[in-house]
């Protein structure tokens, strides 16, 4: 991610050097970099949609296994077993 920065430097501000520059301007500089087109907007997408496709797959339910009928298969979330008649012998702590 420093190589985007550093290459929106060179392409939005005309700053060859960011190493050089004084903290607090090249904190105000790159704070704007979201702004542009460039390879930190880039890489902010990439990363959100990598993270959007994590949440996804974790929210995913797991299979139910098959059953014999009359069983009851409660998933296994905190939700389920707490309203389930596992709920209270279960301690969330």
């Amino acid at each position: 991610m420093l190589d985007d920065v550093e290459s929106d430097f060179s392409r939005f501000h005309h700053i060859d050097d960011m190493y050089a520059m004084p903290s607090v301007k090249f904190f105000r500089f790159a704070t704007r970099l979201v702004f542009y087109r460039g390879a930190v907007m880039a890489a902010l997408q990439r990363l959100t949609a990598a993270r959007a496709q994590e949440e996804e797959q974790a929210e995913t339910p797991a299979p139910v296994p098959a059953v014999a009928t009359g069983d009851v298969v409660v998933p296994p979330t905190r939700a389920a077993l707490a309203v389930s008649d596992l709920g209270p012998l279960l301690s969330w702590g």
